[in-house]
């Protein structure tokens, strides 16, 4: 798997592309806060030759969807996959600037989402994603793996030396926790960790030094 990141918007929200040998791809979380980022991105799906299968959501937070208009707007037959939990994070994207105090241009989003459950996989011709449910950051979180390829994107659950903030509407510390206990450390320790801010790690590496989440 070839996955580029992109650091997007006023919040440094990590965009991935992951191309896949096979020349699909996924985007993940498409935070392009301008058009310029976007083409960023697009310039490099042009350069491998790859097609743009899906679009993969974390969850529903404005830094982590604010660029999907202008995906759907090359793209208008894309499809979205996202956690079939709490739906009004998703319904309620244009209040998200006045519930978290930021001043945020949210555009309309016409996509609707395919709601995935807890356990569930997507495939791409030989490329399948698993979907693990992860509250704790925001009550609609997942993490997407791959265990073909031994990586995960885990949004705003897990980063390198930190976890995901709980002091924000619908947060929860507790479950926070037990959703890295029981989501990602059971994943083998040499998964790569591509989280929505920061730099990528490995869950063996979270594990054995992460300051806020212990592996047992």
């Amino acid at each position: 798997m070839d996955v580029t990141g992109f650091t997007c918007g006023p919040l440094f929200e990590n965009t991935y592309l992951a191309i896949h040998t096979t020349g699909q791809a996924v985007l993940v979380d498409p935070g392009f806060s301008s058009e310029q980022e976007w083409v960023h991105c697009k310039d490099r799906l042009n350069a491998k030759g790859a097609s743009l299968a899906g679009i993969l959501l974390t969850h529903a937070h404005l830094d982590h969807v604010l660029g999907i208009p202008k995906v759907v707007a090359d793209y208008p037959n894309i499809e979205l996959y996202m956690s079939d939990r709490f739906p009004e994070m998703w319904q309620a994207i244009p209040e998200q600037p006045a519930m978290f105090g930021v001043d945020f241009p949210v555009e309309e989003i016409s996509l609707e989402p395919i709601r995935l459950s807890h356990g569930s996989t997507i495939a791409l011709d030989e490329w399948t994603f698993e979907i693990r449910y992860t509250p704790g950051h925001s009550p609609d979180h997942v993490v997407f793996v791959s265990h073909s390829e031994g990586v995960v994107f885990a949004g705003d659950v897990l980063f390198k030396s930190s976890v995901g903030r709980t002091d924000i509407p619908f947060g929860d510390g507790h479950l926070l926790k037990e959703s890295i206990e029981t989501q990602l450390y059971t994943l083998p320790d040499d998964y790569v960790v591509y989280p929505g801010h920061g730099e990528s790690t490995s869950i063996g590496a979270e594990k054995a030094s992460n300051p806020f989440v212990r592996g047992h």
